[in-house]
């Protein structure tokens, strides 16, 4: 619909478009997703004088009491207010038995930013769905789903993500695929055609440190939706029918909230089942088929990380909209993503050399940490800026993580004195010349 504007103007457009929808005889329901009070007192005052609409809340009035008036009135409008529905299965039942049963009857349905994904009754004829520009004020109750995630904020933009062509290209597909959700499924009649699949599960796969959580956040900041990691923690538990308990609530939370679910390290609940030869081995499968069974009917946006995608059952792929591999950097990606992850306010020495760090083999996570360090190290030691040598042994405690050294033939002799190994606890003004004797790291050069 229109754009944001002002408070006095914002609905000017949308509600011109709202009587253009609710004029045409063909539609036998309208859905006007984003009200909240004060837009829904604006919506009442626009339709009165026209429509004289008959308004009940989806919570209301019961059979026969709603019979009598919904038969009772002269209009042919009926306003259903769903803003306070969460449960959109319930909602879509609801709306299936007022259809059948008011077959006279056209209807509008008021969402306050809930009905997003929701799924219309097959029988439910023509209709057409409008929403509202969101803003600030339209927050969810998402106190539901915070009990098993916590709320991220995105702060990386595309342009901070740095991959490979290939991976760049699938990963900007599946936000294009996205971001015309909602006109593919309402306009080009998809949300009509279809009974289930209406949601966007992504899988990321890959090494760690590679960018998927900074992938999804990404995602989250483009489409200017909240982003939930699950806290898997909270979800898995050893009590048979807990787990399925656990994920149940997460889905149902997730429907009545607009925002992305990010499961990281995913392969924990989305397994591979396995031959039953115990109890344990029986429910584990159980709940593998229970979740499958989630991932196809959720109507929402979910994000899978995982650093293991062979330990995925195989069913889990069909249901996969998007699944993108994050490699390893190769040398020239390792060098733009040297230069992506230094802030701007930090001073660089002129000895840096982001090509010469690039020769290391790391991942992107890695070399955000080494950045990290090597700030550190020049903050402490009072440097006016960061040099070179405060990078590469950055550099060497980041591989000691990891129980490697650094390789003198990529460290070059010149810094290798002064960073090396075996004068790590040196303290005094310059580190003795290293003999041909002194043992050297095992580290081999990367490929």
């Amino acid at each position: 619909m229109g754009k944001a504007g002002s408070k006095d103007d914002l609905l000017k457009d949308d509600l011109s478009e709202l009587l253009v929808a609710l004029s045409d005889k063909k539609n036998r329901w309208v859905v006007l997703d984003g009200c909240n009070r004060e837009r829904a007192l604006q919506v009442h005052k626009t339709l009165e004088k026209p429509f004289k609409p008959l308004w009940i809340p989806i919570h209301g009035a019961k059979e026969p009491l709603l019979s009598a008036v919904i038969n009772g009135t002269d209009s042919d409008l009926v306003v259903i207010d769903a803003r306070s529905e969460n449960d959109l299965s319930h909602l879509a039942k609801e709306l299936s038995l007022l259809f059948s049963l008011y077959s006279h009857k056209r209807f509008l349905i008021l969402g306050y930013g809930n009905l997003t994904n929701i799924v219309m009754p097959v029988h439910a004829d023509e209709g057409k769905f409008l929403s509202l520009p969101f803003s600030a004020d339209l927050s969810r109750d998402d106190s539901a789903l915070l009990q098993h995630a916590r709320k991220l904020e995105p702060k990386y933009s595309l342009s901070d993500l740095v991959l490979s062509p290939g991976t760049k290209l699938k990963f900007e597909e599946a936000v294009e695929y996205i971001e015309t959700r909602p006109f593919c499924e309402n306009d080009w009649g998809f949300r009509k055609r279809h009974s289930r699949g209406h949601g966007v599960t992504l899988l990321f796969h890959g090494t760690s440190g590679t960018g998927k959580t900074m992938a999804a956040e990404v995602i989250a900041n483009v489409v200017g939706l909240p982003l939930y990691q699950i806290d898997l923690s909270s979800v898995i538990s050893k009590w048979v029918g807990e787990t399925e308990k656990n994920l149940k609530a997460i889905f149902r939370a997730a429907e009545g909230v607009r925002g992305i679910l990010l499961f990281d390290e995913g392969d924990a609940i989305f397994g591979q089942r396995t031959k039953v030869e115990n109890s344990q081995d029986k429910y584990q499968n159980l709940e593998v088929n229970f979740l499958l069974q989630e991932i196809e009917v959720f109507n929402g946006i979910a994000v899978l990380s995982t650093n293991h995608d062979r330990n995925l059952d195989p069913a889990f792929l069909r249901r996969f909209t998007y699944a993108i591999n994050f490699n390893i950097p190769d040398q020239d990606l390792r060098a733009k993503i040297w230069r992506a992850n230094v802030p701007a306010e930090l001073p660089l020495g002129k000895t840096v050399d982001f090509s010469h760090l690039a020769l290391f083999q790391m991942s992107g996570g890695m070399i955000r940490n080494c950045i990290r360090y090597a700030a550190a190290r020049a903050a402490a030691q009072k440097k006016s800026s960061v040099e070179q040598e405060d990078f590469l042994w950055a550099l060497k405690r980041e591989q000691q993580k990891h129980g490697e050294e650094l390789n003198r033939t990529l460290v070059g002799e010149t810094y290798w004195k002064k960073v090396a190994p075996e004068w790590e606890n040196y303290r005094g003004p310059t580190p003795p010349n290293s003999s041909p004797t002194t043992p050297r790291p095992q580290g081999n050069p990367p490929q």
